[in-house]
C-alpha cells in the first residue's frame, strides 16, 4: 500500500515517525515522508503554497498518517482540515504522544489514532484496510462511532528491540520545507540534520513522575497487562550497528545524542560492553542523560571512558517532600 507519513514537528528527526517507516517498508509498503519544519527554532506559518505541497503527495495515498506531540497540535488540526477541504479521501492516522494520552480529543480530527507504539499496530491496521476488514477493529487503535470513543486494547509491546529496522534516514521519498515549498531531501540537506545524530536505545521507564507522559503511557500498558514489558534494552550490537550504518552513509555526523534518561539503567557489565564497542568502533563525542536512580559510582567510572561531551540529569527539586507529593519523583 502507498502510505504518506508527515511530521507536525517544527525539526524534522522525528525519530518515532522514523522508526514507523522503517518497519512499514520491512513490510512490503511504499512510504513517503515529509516534515513540515526544516529549521529547528524556525516559527514558520504554513502557507497556502505549502499546504497545496502537502496535498499533491498525498493524492494516490492509500493511508495518511501524522506524528504530533501537543505542541504541534494545532499544526496537526489544521493540516488535516486543509487536506480533507482539498478532497483527500484516504483515511488519516494520527499517532504519537499527544494522541496516544489524548485519544477522544484527537479522534475529533482524525479519523483513526494509533495508541502507544505504533510499528506493528500500523501493520496490523494496513493488513484490515487491505483485506476489507474493518480496521477499526485493529489493536492499539481507536476512533469515534456513534458519536462515542471506540478504544482497543494497544498492541502488546516488542520485547526485543532489536527486531526493529534502524529509523528511516535512507532519504528515499523524504520531504522537507524550503523557502515554504516541499523539496526532496538530498544527502546535502540530511547530512545537515544529522550533524548530531539523536538514537534511542531503550523504550519505557519505570518510574511514574507527574509532570512525564511517561506515566499516563505506563498506565495504558499497565491495564493492558503488558506493564512487566514496558521497560526494554536493545543489546549493544544493535547501538553500534545503526551507529556504523549511519555514519558509513552520513560522514558529516560528528557527535551522537543518546536520548534516553534510562541508559544507564543497563547493569555494570552491559555498560562496560557498550564503552568497549563505542569506543573502539565510533568513539565521537556523545551526549547522555542520566536517571539519579540509577547513578553509581562504578558506572560513572566506567562510562568515564567515553568522550562525553555532555552528561545530563533532571534534578527537578532540592525539597524532598515536592520530590514526593507533588512530582512523584523518586529522586535520592
Amino acid at each position: 500500500m502507498k502510505i504518506v507519513l508527515i511530521s507536525t514537528y517544527m525539526q524534522p528527526l522525528a525519530l518515532g515517525m522514523r522508526y514507523v517507516s522503517a518497519f512499514l517498508k520491512k513490510s512490503g509498503h511504499q512510504v513517503s515522508c515529509l516534515f513540515m519544519g526544516s529549521e529547528k527554532e524556525s516559527e514558520q506559518v504554513v502557507s497556502p503554497a505549502l499546504c497545496d505541497d502537502f496535498v499533491d503527495h498525498c493524492r494516490g495515498a492509500d493511508v495518511v498518517g501524522f506524528s504530533l506531540m501537543t505542541n504541534s497540535f494545532f499544526r496537526s488540526c489544521a493540516m488535516t482540515e486543509y487536506l480533507r477541504r482539498a478532497g483527500i479521501k484516504a483515511p488519516i492516522v494520527w499517532g504519537g504522544t499527544h494522541p496516544t494520552v489524548a485519544p477522544r480529543e484527537s479522534a475529533e480530527h482524525a479519523d483513526y489514532i494509533c495508541v502507544g507504539e505504533g510499528e506493528k499496530a500500523m501493520v496490523e491496521f494496513l493488513d484490515n484496510l487491505q483485506a476489507g476488514r474493518d480496521p477499526a477493529q485493529t489493536r492499539g487503535f481507536a476512533c469515534l462511532r456513534n458519536g462515542g470513543l471506540v478504544c482497543n486494547p494497544v498492541y502488546p509491546l516488542c520485547d526485543d528491540l532489536d527486531e526493529y529496522p534502524f529509523p528511516d534516514y535512507d532519504g528515499d521519498n523524504h520531504w522537507v520545507v524550503q523557502k515554504d515549498r516541499l523539496v526532496e531531501a538530498g544527502p546535502k540537506q540530511i547530512g545537515r540534520i544529522l550533524r548530531r545524530y539523536r538514537m534511542s536505545s531503550t523504550r519505557g521507564c519505570p518510574f511514574s513522575c507527574a509532570f512525564c507522559n511517561n506515566a499516563t503511557q505506563l498506565n495504558i500498558y499497565r491495564e493492558a497487562g503488558f506493564a512487566k514489558h514496558w521497560v526494554r534494552k536493545r543489546s549493544t550490537p544493535s547501538i553500534i550497528a545503526e551507529l556504523e550504518a549511519i555514519l558509513a552513509r552520513y560522514p558529516s555526523i560528528t557527535a551522537v545524542n543518546l536520548i534516553d534518561d534510562l541508559f544507564l539503567i543497563r547493569n555494570e557489565q552491559e555498560i562496560e560492553a557498550f564503552v568497549e564497542a563505542y569506543v573502539n568502533r565510533v568513539n565521537l563525542p556523545i551526549e547522555i542523560d542520566a536517571f539519579p536512580n540509577t547513578v553509581t559510582e562504578e558506572k560513572i567510572r566506567i562510562i568515564s571512558r567515553l568522550p562525553i561531551e555532555l552528561l545530563s540529569m533532571g534534578i527537578q527539586s532540592g525539597s524532598q517532600s515536592m520530590l514526593k507529593d507533588l512530582y512523584n519523583r523518586p529522586t535520592p
